[in-house]
């Protein structure tokens, strides 16, 4: 009898391994081939001639199908007794971005100091280019709308940067969500996403100045 384990998945990194099941009781020589029978690319098969083999998980994405042929042969090794085979599916995926914001998620930052948010550390698993994207949100009584500077009147926008700084003053007082959109740069609806809570305290009102009069 034969059995193939199926439905393996894997990413675009590592490997993966092929195993199967025999059993012949009567005759001693068995012979086993490992072969890809579809698949969107080719991969290698470390040892097509094992029970148990390996092999290098293939970089283009997809579904892959393999089969195991056992083929028993009588003690000299000339004449075929039985045969038989299975298949075993492999599919691969591509793992999101990586998103990572420096600092930690919530911060308080007073109204009149800068403050930078940096992304840079964010990446693929399989190492590829990545795209950036910031997003400024206010919270107006529970509902998120996008940042206006205090100065220009015009909304916040920052391009596509590793890392924003938002200067002083540009925020009033309240609370705020900056949201970093990282996509994969040869799959743009690959996409991941992070938010820093962010505090924007008032200045602490200073007292008037005492004027003391002197009665002449």
């Amino acid at each position: 009898s034969l059995t193939v384990k199926t439905k393996q998945s894997g990413t675009l990194q590592g490997a993966v391994v092929l195993s199967g099941c025999s059993q012949s009781l009567q005759f001693p020589i068995i012979r086993y081939t490992w072969s890809q029978t579809s698949g969107p690319g080719t991969v290698t098969i470390t040892a097509p001639e094992k029970l148990i083999t390996t092999i290098t998980t293939p970089t283009t994405q997809g579904a892959y199908t393999f089969s195991l042929a056992v083929t028993v042969l009588d003690p000299t090794g000339t004449t075929t007794i039985s045969s038989s085979t299975d298949t075993a599916s492999l599919i691969v995926t591509r793992d999101p971005p990586m998103v990572v914001v420096s600092g930690g998620s919530i911060r308080s930052v007073p109204e009149d100091v800068s403050f930078s948010v940096d992304g840079s550390l964010s990446k693929m698993p399989d190492a590829s280019d990545l795209t950036f994207n910031w997003h400024c949100l206010f919270d107006a009584s529970g509902v998120f709308i996008p940042c206006v500077n205090r100065s220009t009147q015009l909304i916040l926008s920052f391009g596509i940067l590793k890392s924003i700084s938002i200067p002083r003053w540009a925020l009033i007082p309240g609370s705020y969500k900056i949201v970093l959109v990282v996509c994969a740069s040869d799959s743009p609806s690959m996409c991941s996403n992070t938010a820093v809570a962010v505090t924007i305290l008032p200045m602490a009102s200073k007292p008037s100045p005492l004027v003391a009069l002197k009665m002449m």
